[in-house]
């Protein structure tokens, strides 16, 4: 669906229809390079589980530390570029996220409002 070159290194970000994302790394050997899988879950019955919806939009921050992701289930999501789950933005947003976009030199993303 959707991919991203890291703006310093040799990392390449891609969303797809899986509720994934993967954070590759074009650097390791051998080929075919290796890969962070960001799986994109949603809580059901007080348990997390795969949202199965697309993960549509993708954002480095200015530095590349953190990657945000937008998906079908609703929910933005920040990654670090090691690939752990860093915060869940949902609450606050109507519909689906249709892009994920970083201020151009904002390290961290802005609180969600209500906090």
């Amino acid at each position: 669906y959707v991919y991203l070159w890291h703006p310093k290194r040799d990392l390449l970000a891609s969303g797809s229809g899986d509720s994934t994302a993967r954070i590759w790394n074009i650097d390791e050997e051998p080929p075919p390079p290796g890969h962070k899988r960001l799986q994109h879950c949603i809580k059901e019955g007080g348990q997390e589980v795969p949202s199965n919806k697309d993960v549509t939009s993708l954002d480095w921050n200015f530095d590349g530390s953190l990657l945000g992701t937008g998906s079908y289930d609703g929910y933005a999501r920040i990654w670090t570029s090691a690939g752990t789950l860093s915060n869940t933005l949902g609450t606050s947003i109507s519909g689906t996220p249709s892009g994920t976009c970083w201020p151009p030199a904002r390290a961290t993303p802005p609180p969600a409002s209500g906090t």
